[in-house]
C-alpha cells in the first residue's frame, strides 16, 4: 500500500474517533516517508487527543520544522505546550501563527486565553519577582531577561512594562525604556511609580522640564513616594534651583527618615551652597543609615576637601575608609602571562565618567590627541551614558572605546584583562560616576591616579599619583596611599574651549575702577575665603567684587550678602550673577580684572579658563595637592609673583597688582599668547613626557 492509501486510511479513522488506529497508520506514513509535513501533524493532534502530549509536542514540532508557514501545526504545538506548562512558548508561537497570519480566528482566541489564564498570570508573576531580585543584586541583564518574559506572558500588565522600562534605563537603553513606561503610563494613568521612573529615563537623557513634569505628576498621583521627592530635587539642582532642592530632600526624609539616598543628596546640596558642616552631618547621617553607602562616603571625603579645618591625618583616614566599606574584594591581577617586553606599545586605559563636556575632558584631550601610537595605545573606558561632542571628538581620537555604564566591577574588570591593559589610569578619583571598584581588583599590572580628584583614593592597588614638583613638593610627607610620581614641568596641559570669545578691554578702562572675580563653585567659598576677600576690599577701597555662578541664587546669595554686609563691605561693592551670557559663562571674564583663587580646593579649572580669558590670578599656595594646583599653572607661565604664601601675601599681592592698571592692561593683552605658548598649553611636548613618565614605570614593573 503506497504512502497516499496508507494517509486517507489514517484520516478516515481519526473522523470516526479510532484514534489509536489512526496514530499507528500515521506512524507508517512517517516511516516511509519520514519528512512528510501533514503526516506529522496529524500525528500531533491524534496524540494530543489520547493526552500523549510529550508525543504530540514530538509530532508537531517536527511538522512546524519541516513547513515553518503551516499555521494549523504552529497553533496546535502553542497549544500542547500551553498543556504541557510552556506558557511563553505557547505564546510564542501563537503569535508567530498571527505574524503570518493575522486573521487566524484560533491563535487569536489561544493567544488571549493563554495570557488571561491563571497559570500564566502566576507564571508571568514569578518571573517578575525573580527578576526584581537580580535587579536588587545589580544584574540587569539577567534581571531585564526575566521581566522581558513576564512582559511577552501579561502585555496588558502595567507593572511589566514598568520594571522592563526601569531595567532597560539602568542599562543605558533609555529610548526603548521611555517606549515600555510610555506603554505602562498607557495601561495605567495612574500609575505614580512609572511616572517617576519616565522621569528619571527623561532625567538621564537631558530632557529636564519632560523630566519635571513626570516627577509631579508622581508625587500628584502618591504623594508620599519618597523617590519622587528625591529624584526631584536632583532635577533642581541641575537647575540652580538650590532651595527649592533642599526643600524636596527634607520632604522625602520626612516621609521616610531612614531614606539614606535623600541625606546624601541633601548633603549634595548643602556643600553645593558652601554649607560644609551641614553637609558632612549630612554625609555621616546617611552612612550611618546605610554604612555600605559608598556614594556618601565620596561626598563625605569632596565635603571635607572643600573645609577648611580638615587635616592631612584626617583626610588620609577617611579616604582609607572607603575601601574599608567596599568590602572585602579578590585581587585578580592582570591576565595570566602578560607581557612583559620593555619597550613595545604600551597599551594604557583611561577610566573616567567625564568623557563629555567637562573640565576634565579639557586637560584629557590633549594627551589624547598627542600620544604617539608606536609609545601608547590609549583605550578610553567610558563611564557616559549619553555623550555629546565632546564625546564624539575622544571616541574619535582614542584606539579603543569601551562604554561601561552597563558593566559591573566584576564584569569591567574582565575586559579590562581581556584588553591587556598595562597601565590603568584613574581619572575621576572621588567624584561622582567613578569606578574605584574596579581599580580594587587590579586588573592591570600598574594603576594609577590622575587629574579628577586632587587628593588619594585611599586604595592600597593603586601604585602612583601623578603630580609635579610644586603641588606635591619632593621632601614632604605624603599623605597619599599612592606613591607620588612627579612630572617634569607642570602637572598638567589644558586645551580651551573651542567656543572661548576673544579678549576684551580691561573694564577698569571703562569703569574707572579694578573688579576682582570669582567663578568659582560655591561650595569652595568657605567664610576663610569670604573673609580675606573682605579684607582685601578693605584694602583697596575703590575695588568691586564680582561673584558668578549659575545656582547663585536664592538663601545662598542671601547669605553672602548678609556675610559682606558684617565685614563691612556695602552692597554695592558687590556684584552677584547667575545668569549665562549667550549660553557660556566665559564672557563673565570680560568683567574682571583680577581673579581670586580659592583655598583649601584651588580653582584649577577656573584658574586655566580665567587665563585664557586674560584675567590673572591670584592665588594662595596651600599645604596640599588640593591647594598648590593653581601656583603650579602660574610658575609655568612665569606668574611666580602672583603666588602668594600667606594671607598676608594675598592682600598684598592683590594690592600691588589692583595700582598699576596699565600694567594689569598689558598683561591682559599678552595673556593669551603667553598661556597658548606655555608648556600648560604643549600638548605635544608635555604628552611626550607623560609617555617617558609611564616607560620609566613600566620599566619598573618588568625588572621586579
Amino acid at each position: 500500500m503506497d504512502v497516499n492509501e496508507l494517509l486517507e486510511q489514517a484520516r478516515t479513522a481519526h473522523q470516526g474517533g479510532q484514534l489509536p488506529r489512526a496514530e499507528a497508520l500515521y506512524r507508517q506514513v512517517i516511516q516511509a516517508e519520514p519528512a512528510h509535513p501533514v503526516a506529522c501533524y496529524l500525528l500531533g493532534v491524534a496524540c494530543h487527543g489520547l493526552a500523549k502530549m510529550e508525543d504530540a509536542e514530538r509530532a508537531l514540532r517536527e511538522a512546524v520544522r519541516l513547513r515553518p508557514t503551516h499555521p494549523e501545526a504552529c497553533n496546535h504545538l502553542g497549544v500542547v505546550c500551553l498543556l504541557l506548562g510552556k506558557f511563553e512558548e505557547a505564546v510564542a508561537r501563537f503569535q508567530q501563527v498571527l505574524q503570518q497570519q493575522p486573521d487566524f480566528a484560533d491563535a487569536r482566541k489561544n493567544l488571549a486565553r493563554t495570557r488571561e489564564s491563571v497559570a500564566v498570570q502566576q507564571c508571568a508573576a514569578a518571573l517578575n519577582d525573580q527578576g526584581a531580585a537580580l535587579e536588587e543584586q545589580g544584574r540587569f541583564d539577567e534581571a531585564g531577561n526575566l521581566y522581558q518574559r513576564a512582559y511577552v506572558l501579561q502585555p496588558e500588565t502595567a507593572l511589566y512594562a514598568k520594571n522592563l522600562g526601569v531595567v532597560l534605563g539602568k542599562l543605558g537603553r533609555f529610548e526603548e525604556a521611555l517606549a515600555l513606561l510610555r506603554r505602562a503610563l498607557a495601561l495605567q494613568p495612574e500609575f505614580a511609580e512609572a511616572h517617576l521612573a519616565l522621569g528619571a529615563a527623561q532625567h538621564k537623557l537631558g530632557r529636564r522640564v519632560e523630566a519635571f513634569h513626570a516627577y509631579q505628576n508622581a508625587i500628584r498621583i502618591k504623594p508620599e513616594l519618597v523617590s519622587a521627592h528625591s529624584n526631584l530635587g536632583d532635577l533642581l539642582v541641575k537647575a540652580g534651583e538650590m532651595d527649592a532642592a533642599i526643600e524636596s530632600y527634607r520632604r522625602a526624609i520626612a516621609l521616610r527618615p531612614e531614606f539614606a539616598p535623600a541625606h546624601n543628596n541633601l548633603g549634595i546640596v548643602l556643600s553645593e551652597l558652601g554649607k560644609l558642616d551641614e553637609a558632612i552631618a549630612s554625609f555621616r547621617h546617611a552612612l550611618r543609615l546605610k554604612p555600605n553607602f559608598l556614594d556618601a562616603q565620596s561626598n563625605l571625603l569632596k565635603g571635607l576637601n572643600y573645609h577648611p579645618k580638615s587635616t592631612h591625618a584626617t583626610l588620609l583616614d577617611e579616604h582609607r575608609h572607603w575601601q574599608t566599606i567596599y568590602g572585602p574584594t579578590a585581587v585578580v591581577g592582570p591576565a595570566p602571562g602578560h607581557d612583559r617586553t620593555p619597550d613595545r606599545p604600551l597599551r594604557v586605559g583611561y577610566v573616567s565618567p567625564d568623557f563629555r563636556i567637562h573640565a576634565v575632558s579639557y586637560f584629557f584631550e590633549p594627551i589624547l590627541a598627542h600620544h604617539d601610537r608606536r609609545r601608547v595605545e590609549p583605550i578610553c573606558y567610558a563611564e557616559v551614558a549619553s555623550g555629546d561632542s565632546m564625546t564624539a571628538r575622544l571616541q574619535e581620537l582614542a584606539a579603543g572605546w569601551r562604554v561601561t555604564t552597563t558593566l559591573s566591577d566584576t564584569q569591567l574588570t574582565e575586559q579590562i584583562r581581556r584588553d591587556r591593559i598595562d597601565i590603568l589610569v584613574d581619572l575621576a578619583g572621588h567624584t561622582s560616576g567613578n569606578r574605584l571598584g574596579v581599580f580594587l581588583r587590579k586588573p592591570a599590572p600598574i594603576q594609577m591616579t590622575y587629574l579628577g580628584y586632587p587628593n588619594t583614593t585611599g586604595l592600597t592597588t593603586i601604585d602612583y599619583l601623578l603630580t609635579d614638583a610644586l603641588v606635591d613638593p619632593p621632601g614632604e610627607p605624603t599623605w597619599s596611599t599612592e606613591e607620588p610620581y612627579r612630572l617634569p614641568g607642570v602637572f598638567c596641559c589644558y586645551t580651551p574651549a573651542p567656543d572661548a570669545p576673544d579678549v576684551a578691554a580691561p573694564p577698569e578702562a571703562r569703569l574707572g575702577h579694578v573688579t576682582f572675580g570669582s567663578l568659582h563653585k560655591l561650595s569652595k567659598l568657605n567664610e576663610s575665603v569670604l573673609d580675606l576677600w573682605c579684607e582685601l576690599l578693605r584694602a583697596v577701597p575703590s575695588a568691586r567684587l564680582l561673584l558668578f555662578r549659575n545656582n547663585l541664587t536664592g538663601s545662598r546669595r542671601d547669605d553672602l550678602r548678609r556675610h559682606f554686609q558684617r565685614q563691612g563691605i556695602a552692597d554695592d561693592r558687590v556684584e552677584m550673577r547667575h545668569a549665562k551670557e549667550g549660553g557660556s559663562h566665559l564672557p563673565v571674564y570680560h568683567s574682571v580684572d583680577i581673579s581670586l583663587d580659592v583655598f583649601p580646593w584651588c580653582g584649577h579649572t577656573t584658574a586655566c579658563e580665567s587665563l585664557w580669558m586674560g584675567v590673572p590670578v591670584i592665588t594662595l599656595s596651600g599645604d596640599r595637592h588640593a591647594g598648590r594646583m593653581t601656583a603650579s599653572v602660574l610658575h609655568s607661565l612665569g606668574l611666580a609673583d602672583w603666588v602668594a604664601h600667606s594671607p598676608a601675601d594675598y592682600i598684598a599681592i592683590g594690592q600691588r597688582m589692583a595700582s598699576d592698571p596699565a600694567a594689569l592692561a598689558q598683561l591682559r593683552g599678552a595673556l593669551r599668547d603667553r598661556m597658548r605658548q606655555s608648556p600648560v598649553c604643549d600638548g605635544k611636548t608635555w604628552t611626550a613626557g607623560l609617555e617617558d613618565a609611564y616607560r620609566e614605570l613600566w620599566h619598573r614593573w618588568c625588572n621586579r
